[in-house]
C-alpha cells in the first residue's frame, strides 16, 4: 500500500516537471519570435499568453511588445586617449656610438639604413679594412664641378638622375655628399670630376659645356671615419 502512495505522488511529481518543462520551451519559443504578449484582465491584473494554452478569460485588453527594442541614436565621441608609448626601432650604430640610421636592411658584412635628417638611404660595408659608406651609385656615377679641385656646386649627367630619385645620394672626396635637387636638365661648363664613392678621385679638367643636372649637398649626423665593428640596437 505504502509502495503504490509513492508510486503516485512520483507521477504527479513527474507530471508537474513535465508540464513546468513544456511551459518553459513554449515561452522561450515564444522569445525567439520577438514578442512577448499578456493579457490585461478587468481588475487590472496581467497573464502570460502563452503559444499552445488557453487565452486567459476576462480579458480587457491585450499588450505586445518586443524583447528587444529599437536602436537608439549613436553616442557623442569620447575624448582622445593619452598617447601611447613610442615604439622601438633597430637602428644602426658604429663602435663609437654613433647613431647611423634606422636598420632597413643587413647581410653579414653589409647594412643599409635610413638616416631621416636628411632622407637618404646610406649602405655600410665592415670588413677587414674598416667601415665604409656605400653610396648609391656604387663607386660609378661621374660628378661635375663648377669649379677646379672639386669645389663649388655638384652636377650629374642627365641619364643617371633616376640613380638618386628616391633617398639616393653619391659622395665625391673631401667627403661630401650629394642628393637629388631637380629633374632639369641645363648646360653647364665643369671645371673638375670625381667618381663617386670612397674611393674617388678628383680630376681637374679642361672646361667644355656639358647637359647636367645640379646636386643638392647634404651633411651626414656623424662623422668620420667610422669605427668598426658596427652593431645594431634599440635606439
Amino acid at each position: 500500500m505504502n509502495i503504490n502512495i509513492l508510486t503516485k505522488f512520483s507521477l504527479v511529481i513527474f507530471l508537474l516537471v513535465l508540464a513546468v518543462l513544456a511551459s518553459g520551451i513554449l515561452v522561450y519559443a515564444q522569445i525567439l519570435d520577438g514578442t512577448i504578449r499578456a493579457c490585461v484582465h478587468l481588475d487590472g491584473s496581467m497573464s502570460a499568453i502563452i503559444p499552445g494554452f488557453p487565452t486567459p478569460t476576462n480579458c480587457k485588453t491585450t499588450l505586445k511588445w518586443n524583447v528587444q527594442g529599437p536602436s537608439g541614436p549613436i553616442g557623442q565621441q569620447g575624448p582622445m586617449g593619452p598617447q601611447g608609448p613610442a615604439g622601438q626601432q633597430l637602428r644602426l650604430f658604429d663602435a663609437n656610438g654613433q647613431d647611423l640610421g634606422v636598420l632597413i636592411d643587413a647581410h653579414p658584412g653589409t647594412f643599409k639604413t635610413f638616416i631621416s635628417p636628411t632622407d637618404v638611404l646610406a649602405g655600410f660595408s665592415d670588413s677587414f679594412s674598416g667601415v665604409r659608406i656605400n653610396d648609391t651609385g656604387n663607386g660609378q656615377t661621374r660628378i661635375y664641378f663648377d669649379a677646379p679641385d672639386c669645389l663649388g656646386t655638384a652636377y650629374i649627367a642627365p641619364a643617371l638622375r633616376f640613380t638618386l630619385l628616391r633617398y639616393g645620394f653619391v659622395s665625391s672626396p673631401g667627403p661630401r655628399y650629394f642628393t637629388y635637387l631637380t629633374n632639369t636638365a641645363s648646360t653647364n661648363t665643369p671645371f673638375s670630376i670625381s667618381s663617386s664613392g670612397s674611393f674617388g678621385q678628383c680630376t681637374n679638367i679642361v672646361p667644355e659645356a656639358t647637359s647636367t643636372i645640379p646636386l643638392r649637398e647634404i651633411t651626414l649626423p656623424f662623422t668620420e671615419p667610422l669605427a668598426s665593428p658596427l652593431r645594431i640596437a634599440t635606439q
